[in-house]
C-alpha cells in the first residue's frame, strides 16, 4: 500500500501544477513522510503504538486528500 500511495502522489502531483501549487507541495510533504514510513516499517509494524500512530496519520491524510480532490463538494 505504501508503494501504491507513493506512486499515486508521484503521478498525480504534476497534474496539479501550475494552478494548485499549495496542494502539490502538500502531496510532496506527504510523499516524504510515506518514504520515511517505508524505511521504518519493518520495526514499526511490531509496535502497537507505532501502528496506531500510522493509522491515525493515514486517516488524517486520507481525509485531507479527499477534501483536496473536491469530491466532498459534489452533490
Amino acid at each position: 500500500m505504501l508503494e501504491e500511495s507513493l506512486a499515486f502522489i508521484e503521478w498525480s502531483t504534476p497534474a496539479l501544477l501550475p494552478d494548485r501549487v499549495e496542494d502539490a507541495a502538500r502531496l510532496v510533504e506527504i510523499q516524504r513522510e510515506l518514504t520515511h514510513w517505508r524505511r521504518v516499517w519493518n520495526v514499526a509494524q511490531h509496535d502497537p503504538a507505532s501502528r496506531a500512530r500510522f493509522v491515525e496519520q493515514a486517516r488524517a491524510w486520507s481525509d485531507e486528500i479527499l477534501a483536496m480532490s473536491g469530491l466532498l463538494d459534489q452533490e
